[in-house]
């Protein structure tokens, strides 16, 4: 059955910037050492890439103080920009003086805290006992793909935004799926059959559609998007503010104050560009390796 647009919380992930300075002082000392690029001491590389290369600039790292999670985030440079436009892209330079990190206020050489909260979800549709559920909010930034050129897998040429061979869906269904759900929560979480047909993409015919998948989080298509099923009504609008965690990842502040997001379908013209939510209703295409579209995971779970 269908079920009118609901909300819920499940799992979590580091959301709002703590600003209490005694427990940032009680942060700072128990993370310790800051990571360099030669000795990351106890921080976590995020394996961004500069210039097409992963480049050691940016880390994070996960306490817990008094039985709360908190996220710690860490650079040495801003991540990469293209030019005067700030259009960011992992294969491009970085350290541009100014930048959506620096917009939102997250500078370098600074050390940001972050709390894990609870994730709340958008419940779009209710069928045999389980529920088809997608994030309120921007939860982090990252490129839809690494590089805008064609690789070769197992002899097959592979386009850039090929979803199932993409880096965002890999980050989706290990990164996120890891951090965000523990091992109650994950038995909860169903393999959906992901339809990447070309109907999906919003054509009857695509020529950079790919393989179907079978995942635990992925991103709405185009179609599912635009559809009745699940499509967001006018009380629930289709804009997505972001969190401060996304925000430090260089998440674009639009003057609206609502983040663009990814869709996992490819453009029907460009074999490098992926669609993307602008704002309410508003659907255009982008190269794969912007770093600054909004992430909103999706998945289907069991009640």
């Amino acid at each position: 059955m269908k079920n009118k647009m609901s909300i819920m919380q499940f799992g979590s992930y580091p959301q709002s910037e703590v600003k209490d300075s005694a427990l940032i002082s009680v942060l700072n000392n128990t993370a310790g050492q800051l990571p360099t690029r030669l000795n990351h001491a106890k921080w976590t590389d995020y394996g961004y890439y500069v210039s097409s290369e992963i480049a050691s600039y940016m880390w994070y790292i996960d306490l817990v103080i008094d039985n709360h999670a908190y996220r710690g985030v860490y650079s040495k440079s801003y991540r990469p920009s293209a030019n005067s436009f700030r259009s960011y892209s992992v294969t491009k330079t970085s350290s541009h003086p100014d930048c959506y990190q620096k917009d939102h206020g997250y500078t370098i050489d600074h050390v940001y805290w972050f709390k894990y909260e609870p994730i709340t979800w958008r419940v779009l549709d209710v069928q045999s006992g389980k529920a088809f559920i997608m994030a309120s909010l921007v939860l982090d930034s990252q490129n839809f793909h690494s590089s805008t050129t064609k690789r070769t897998i197992n002899g097959i040429t592979v386009n850039a935004n090929n979803y199932k061979e993409s880096y965002i869906r890999a980050w989706l269904n290990h990164d996120f799926y890891n951090v965000a759900f523990n091992s109650l929560e994950k038995d909860r979480i169903k393999t959906t059959f992901v339809d990447n047909s070309p109907v999906s993409t919003g054509n009857t015919m695509n020529p950079h559609e790919c393989a179907d998948t079978y995942d635990k989080v992925f991103l709405l298509s185009y179609a599912e998007f635009m559809s009745n099923t699940y499509r967001l009504k006018a009380n629930t609008p289709n804009c997505f503010l972001a969190s401060d965690y996304a925000k430090s990842q260089g998440v674009y502040p639009s003057s609206s104050g609502y983040s663009w997001w990814w869709l996992r379908s490819p453009d029907s013209s460009y074999n490098d560009y992926a669609r993307v939510v602008l704002n309410a209703d508003v659907i255009d295409s982008s190269d794969v390796d912007r770093t600054y579209y909004g992430v909103v995971p999706a998945l289907w779970i069991s009640l």
